[in-house]
């Protein structure tokens, strides 16, 4: 990545000093120097707090459907492993039922049977089939129970059985968004962060190796920009008082390096072109 002489600042992002919100959604002053030709921004490093919970305020809710009425299911904020969550949620969908309908949730035992890492959920004392239900108003924890977004799953035989193999994986991908940039997919996503393989209380570290195909467009405006943290779907992260860490640079790139840019997407479209054929 070719830069001109002095035409790069580096800012060291804290998010504790930030001017207002939280600490994985608040805006920062940077001084960028606006006599400067600026086109690009990367971030160069970063340091996460894997601190933020399984499930979290406001994306914790779905739907319990008994004889066409629905019930609001809201999940405790926390953590889960697969046998927490199953003596949770049957003990939700019991005492949130409107007809003293019984739940109980089953899951193999991997010590006597295969584990196909599914919930099966029975329902008694009931007069008809009831649905587990997610819209796009309730559309959480469908990863827990193995089901799939905006989807009616309705009992069969008194009998509900996970679609997909559940997932109590905390969020394996990161986005970190701010308005200081813009990129070619006209989304504001300043660098995605992946996870896997870092435990719970510990850091995501990330540091960029390959600055030439991670650099954003710049979009100069005031000194003042907000950085906010989501995961793959567009919710919110809340990293629960623990700060984040970004090494920002913001630079001038080169007429020689957009050349070799422009070349490079020219070349990925004909490629993709050429495979729609």
């Amino acid at each position: 990545m070719l830069i001109k002489n002095n035409e790069y600042q580096i800012f060291y992002i804290n998010s504790y000093n930030r001017l207002s919100g939280t600490n994985s959604n608040f805006s920062y002053k940077l001084p960028v120097d606006q006599t400067k030709n600026f086109n690009k921004v990367i971030v160069l490093q970063a340091s996460v707090p894997k601190s933020y919970y399984l499930v979290s305020a406001g994306y914790n809710t779905f739907i319990l459907r008994e004889n066409s009425s629905d019930i609001i299911i809201t999940v405790p904020v926390g953590n889960y492993n697969k046998d927490s969550f199953q003596t949770v949620l049957s003990n939700l969908l019991t005492s949130n039922s409107l007809n003293g309908w019984v739940y109980t949730i089953t899951s193999p035992n991997a010590l006597k049977t295969a584990d196909t890492s599914k919930y099966t959920i029975l329902v008694s004392g009931n007069s008809s089939q009831p649905s587990i239900v997610f819209t796009n108003e309730h559309n959480n924890c469908y990863e827990l129970l193995g089901l799939n977004s905006n989807s009616t799953n309705t009992f069969v035989a008194n009998t509900l059985t996970s679609t997909n193999v559940i997932n109590f994986s905390l969020e394996s991908t990161l986005f970190i968004h701010s308005d200081i940039c813009q990129n070619r997919f006209t989304d504001n996503v300043l660098q995605e962060i992946y996870t896997p393989g870092v435990s719970y209380n510990s850091f995501i570290r990330y540091e960029c190796i390959t600055p030439e195909f991670y650099a954003k467009d710049y979009v100069g405006k005031s000194d003042i920009y907000q950085f906010y943290l989501t995961d793959e779907n567009g919710n919110m992260i809340d990293t629960n008082g623990l700060n984040i860490n970004i090494t920002l640079c913001i630079f001038r790139q080169t007429d020689i390096d957009l050349s070799i840019e422009n070349y490079i997407e020219v070349e990925k479209m004909s490629k993709k072109l050429k495979l729609m054929k």
